[in-house]
Formats: C-alpha cells, structure tokens, sequence
C-alpha cells in the first residue's frame, strides 16, 4: 500500500520533488552545490525515490551535514533489509518462508502496529494480504492485467491477520508467527512510516535541528525553517496532471502522510482498478473516499501511515471517527464527490 507524493515547497527557489532521477541506495547521491544552501540527497529506497535535506547549516559544516545524511541512508537501507518481502534473506522474507522467527524489536515493533490498526479498523487494515497483493501488477502508467477471480479467492484464504501470533518471552526473545495458513505478511502500509520515525530520530540525535525527511510521502519535519518560519506543505489535488495543490499545511517538528486511490492502478476496458485492496474481496475497495492526509507530531509517522490507508479503507463516515478518537491525529479527506471533510483540529490555507 504505497503513500501519495506531497510537494514540499520550502523556499521559493527548493522544493523537493518526488519526479527527480533516482539513485540505487548510497551510491551516485546528489547534493547541492552552493556551499550556503541547503543540503539534499536523494536515494532510491522502499520502491520510491526518498529525500532528506537539511536546511538550518549554522551549527553543521557543509562535510558534515552531508555525511549525517550519508549514514541516514545507511540506516535506511539497513532497515529495507529488515521489512522488505521481496528481498531474498531480509528479515520479513524470512518470516514468511518459515512461518516463525525470533524477530528483531524493529519488526517486532511494526508487525504489532499492524494488528493492533487491524483491530481499530475492524479488520479492513490487514497485512497479512502479500499473496493477494502478488497477483495485482499495478503500474503507474495503467497497464497490466486483472488477476483471475479463482487466483483471488484462493489467495484470500491466506489472509487474516488476527491469525498472526507475536509474544515476548524473558530474555528478550520476540517471537512472531503467520499463523500456518501459507500467510504472506506485508508491512507496506506501516513500515515506511516507522522508518521515516527512525530515520527522523537518527538526525536529531546527530545535533539536526531544521531538516526534512521525505520517504516516498511520508514526510516529516525537524524543528522549523531558518528564520523561524514553519515549513509549508502542499496537499495534492487528485486527478491533476499537473500536479495542482488543493492548500498547504504549515508545520514545525511535525510529520504527515497521504494515502489515496489515484496514483497506481490498473486500466482494463476504460476501467481503472486502484491498488488499495478490500480483505474481504482482494478486490479494489469501494468508498466515497479519493484521499485521506494525516497530520501529527514528529514521531507517529508509523500511525499516521497506517491510520491513513485504514481511514480510507473505512470510508469517511468510520474513518473520521477513528481519527477524532485520537486526540494525536487530524485528517483531511478528499471524497469522490470533490467535497472534502477535516477532523475537528486540521487546519490549512486553501489552494493558490
């Protein structure tokens, strides 16, 4: 379940774009070259080109900002060997193959967010879906084919994540199992949010105190802009081709995700079939909801990344009230309709 893109528009002359050439993990990475401005680095991780910049330099050299962002790669490549299902021999991989391991505190961590988002939404977020998801070849061009409706049904007795069993024992032991139904665990729609968390933390504890951390969408800002100014953030119109903006959210120490319906489908016969999967069908899910933004403090990436695909799963009715049930999260949604809807404290300047 992959995250929006939000254009990020930091200063008049920077902003961070989700279409710049990608790199393979910490080879061949751009930087600026302006020794006063900002420093960027992009990498190509998690299937989507990343971002992290660092913005305030007075108490960081130049060297040493870009090889803070160097060793945060690092860290986020360690981490795709831990929650990658299709890397031979990463962690996740290993779990599905077996059926059991002694996991990691790190996906430990993440598999139980998953359940626990799994219970809040009455089952709609499931990770145990990876067999499903592995007969749908969503492109973002829309080409593909629709997977058979037998290959559908039989995957679906692969899933249900209430069958995913994890326990801690004495000794530190964190044990996970999938449960014995041939269950292929994704982590998808939680992990890039944890790992946006992580890499977040590894910044501030190197003395980063202005930066942005962009995975793919999940976004989240360190501190403020130089000048004590908050960072703006533009939310993305569904649908446009140019990529048009419907209003920008200031934020400071600070993180936000989108997840939505219209960026990787399939188009069959002038239908397009959208890449967020029912559990109960293994099928597109069939909401009022294009979109859903979620905003919260610096450090709940992984539930704002798992909030919003669940609050889409919901609908905008369910899911509004799951958000409002969190007093550390707002929402926007975007409905099929063109209105949209905000929990109680989300707050933005429209589009101009």
């Amino acid at each position: 379940m992959k995250k929006l893109n939000l254009l990020l528009l930091l200063i008049i002359i920077i902003i961070i774009s989700q279409t710049a050439c990608s790199v393979k993990h910490d080879e061949n990475l751009k930087s600026e070259e302006n020794q006063n401005a900002p420093i960027s680095k992009e990498a190509f991780f998690f299937d989507t080109v990343c971002n992290i910049t660092i913005l305030d330099m007075r108490d960081m050299s130049k060297e040493n900002a870009t090889k803070v962002i160097d060793e945060a790669y690092k860290e986020a490549n360690k981490y795709e060997k831990i929650f990658s299902r299709q890397i031979e021999n990463s962690e996740l991989w290993k779990l599905n193959n077996d059926g059991e391991i002694e996991a990691s505190e790190d996906l430990f961590n993440v598999v139980q967010t998953g359940i626990k988002y799994g219970d809040l939404s009455a089952g709609k977020f499931d990770i145990t879906m990876g067999k499903v998801l592995d007969l749908w070849d969503f492109q973002r061009d829309g080409s593909g084919k629709l997977p058979k409706e037998d290959e559908v049904n039989k995957a679906l007795e692969t899933v249900g994540y209430k069958n995913v069993e994890t326990s801690s024992r004495n000794g530190g032991k964190n044990l996970i199992k999938t449960g014995g139904r041939g269950s292929q665990i994704d982590l998808g729609g939680v992990a890039k949010g944890y790992i946006c968390d992580k890499i977040s933390e590894f910044l501030s504890n190197k003395g980063v105190t202005s930066a942005i951390v962009n995975l793919g969408g999940n976004i989240t800002v360190i501190g403020e802009k130089p000048g004590n100014k908050p960072f703006n953030v533009a939310i993305e119109k569904p649908f446009s081709e140019r990529k048009d903006m419907i209003g920008i959210v200031k934020m400071r120490n600070s993180t936000i995700v989108t997840s939505g319906i219209y960026e990787r489908y399939l188009e069959v016969n002038g239908e397009k079939y959208h890449h967020i999967l029912d559990p109960a069908t293994g099928w597109p899910i069939d909401t009022d909801v294009v979109s859903v933004t979620i905003l919260s403090k610096i450090g709940h990436s992984m539930e704002c990344d798992a909030m919003s695909t669940s609050a889409l799963l919901l609908g905008s009715e369910r899911g509004l009230k799951l958000v409002e049930a969190n007093p550390d999260m707002e929402a926007l949604f975007q409905l099929k309709d063109g209105t949209k809807i905000k929990s109680s404290g989300f707050q933005y300047e429209e589009g101009r």
